[in-house]
């Protein structure tokens, strides 16, 4: 008979936070809300930010990753 370690309930439902830049308002630490494609350039992306001291939203335009995986 083979043992299995139960499987960690907690790590499994743990969301992952992405950080992003400082906040503007505050110098917090930012956590990434949403990744879209830029409207008008081609190889951009806006990232939409949130503090998580102040709760102030703001974007920041960033190059697009070269290849998704």
């Amino acid at each position: 008979m083979r043992y299995e370690a139960p499987m960690k309930i907690a790590a499994a439902v743990e969301r992952k936070i992405l950080a992003g830049p400082q906040c503007e308002k505050c110098g917090g630490s930012t956590r990434i809300v949403r990744i879209e494609p830029h409207k008008r350039l081609k190889r951009r992306h806006v990232w939409t930010l949130e503090c998580l001291g102040c709760g102030a939203a703001q974007a920041a335009n960033m190059p697009a990753p070269r290849s998704t995986h």
